[in-house]
């Protein structure tokens, strides 16, 4: 899978697998720094096009990626119009 998170240091931290599915960033004054905004939708699909079937790239996605929490790990958005 490579690198799970790009960190020089400097920046917010995301999953370097995941960069084209990055549509922005949050900030919050709560935040030491600037959280990566990645769209769940791609995700999905940059798993899907790597092999892993819905299901697989589903608990991949929430184990691997969600679910590593700590400070500064990527916020998530799911399109409203993705909902309805």
């Amino acid at each position: 899978m490579g690198e799970m998170w790009d960190n020089d240091g400097t920046g917010p931290f995301y999953p370097t697998e995941l960069k084209e599915a990055i549509v922005g960033y949050v900030e919050h004054f709560s935040f030491d720094r600037p959280l990566i905004l990645l769209d769940r939708q791609k995700c999905m699909n940059i798993y899907w096009s790597q092999g892993m079937d819905e299901e697989e790239a589903l608990e991949w996605f929430e184990f691997n990626v969600m679910g590593t929490g700590g400070k500064g790990i990527p916020a998530f958005v799911t399109f409203i119009n993705e909902c309805v």
